[in-house]
């Protein structure tokens, strides 16, 4: 099948490989699996668009694009709109594909094979689903189909427990080997992930190189080099500290905001306590900041407790609004 033939297709695999390997192997592989996935949805366009051309699409909104088409109702307009945008879009991407040369920047075949893969992807589970919904069937893919606001949740909430995990005191000369090991694990855990293929581009590739920094110094021998390792501990906290700049992107600051404003209104209320519902609705902020995360860690249910920081949360973005946010790119997380 088209999706498990995408899911098969790893990128991270390909991440400590050269750029000949990447070219050779990743790039070939999801360019046949691009076009297969457009053959698929050129015929789905011909059985369900009544009134045939491409429907109008920009690629920088595409998953934007997808995730509303998706809130619609079940219709064969939907599965038209949705195919017909989807091959315009993985044509552009094999376009794009068979411009790449064997000496690129590894990162930057990297960059494109991983674009190209998400979107046959996100367009094959988007494409299931609406077409079941339509015909009455049972969807086998419906539970993979991520919203991007999903998506940014889901990686803002693995941040936030890798900077916990590095968490604590920093480390002196004699501490610092056994806390650059433990940061390796965290860092492996991380790389481990399922939401790791869905990590900006440039977060994936800080990284991996700060993983084989701090990989290469243990093997070296650290009691050569403590000083070395104190840097390299500077370095991997700096990167944390910048992994909070997640909270900026659009979706999520709507988001967030939409939250702490339902939870103030109930906390209005003499010990205002948060239902299941409020709760479930708070957990989606966590790695919002070390606070917001104590009261999720803490399952603190007293919405007097959560004043301060909501109120914070909202204050800040009334502070950003006058600013107009940057367009969400296409490859937000790639």
């Amino acid at each position: 099948m088209l999706t498990e033939h995408a899911r098969a297709l790893n990128p991270r695999e390909f991440e400590e490989q050269d750029s000949a390997s990447i070219f050779g192997g990743l790039v070939p592989a999801v360019a046949a699996t691009a076009e297969e996935a457009a053959g698929v949805f050129n015929g789905l366009v011909a059985s369900y668009d009544q009134s045939p051309g491409e429907a109008p699409h920009q690629s920088e909104t595409f998953y934007k694009e997808v995730d509303e088409l998706m809130r619609g109702s079940a219709s064969a307009r939907r599965i038209a709109d949705l195919a017909s945008m989807a091959r315009w879009e993985l044509n552009r991407k094999r376009a794009a594909l068979s411009q790449l040369k064997a000496s690129d920047d590894r990162w930057a075949l990297l960059s494109e094979a991983g674009s190209a893969r998400r979107r046959t992807l996100k367009s094959a589970i988007a494409l299931e689903t609406a077409l079941c919904e339509h015909e009455g069937l049972q969807s086998r893919l419906h539970v993979l189909f991520a919203s991007e606001l999903d998506v940014s949740v889901e990686i803002r909430h693995v941040y936030g427990s890798f900077r916990r995990s590095l968490g604590g005191e920093p480390p002196d000369e004699p501490s610092v080997q056994a806390k650059l090991r433990g940061a390796a694990v965290a860092i492996a855990k991380l790389i481990g992930r399922d939401v790791y293929d869905n990590l900006r581009l440039t977060d994936r590739a800080q990284l991996r190189g700060l993983q084989a920094n701090i990989l290469g110094w243990l093997r070296e021998g650290p009691a050569s080099s403590p000083r070395r390792g104190l840097r390299l501990w500077q370095d991997l906290s700096a990167f944390a500290g910048l992994l909070v700049q997640i909270n900026n992107r659009t979706e999520l600051r709507e988001h967030d905001v939409a939250v702490a404003r339902e939870a103030l209104l109930q906390a209005k209320a003499p010990n205002a306590l948060a239902s299941d519902e409020l709760f479930a609705r708070l957990k989606q902020l966590s790695g919002i900041s070390d606070e917001i995360d104590g009261l999720l860690l803490a399952r603190d249910r007293e919405l007097a407790s959560w004043r301060g920081p909501l109120e914070n949360l909202v204050g800040i973005d009334v502070a950003q609004a006058p600013q107009k946010p940057a367009a969400a790119g296409a490859d937000d997380h790639l």
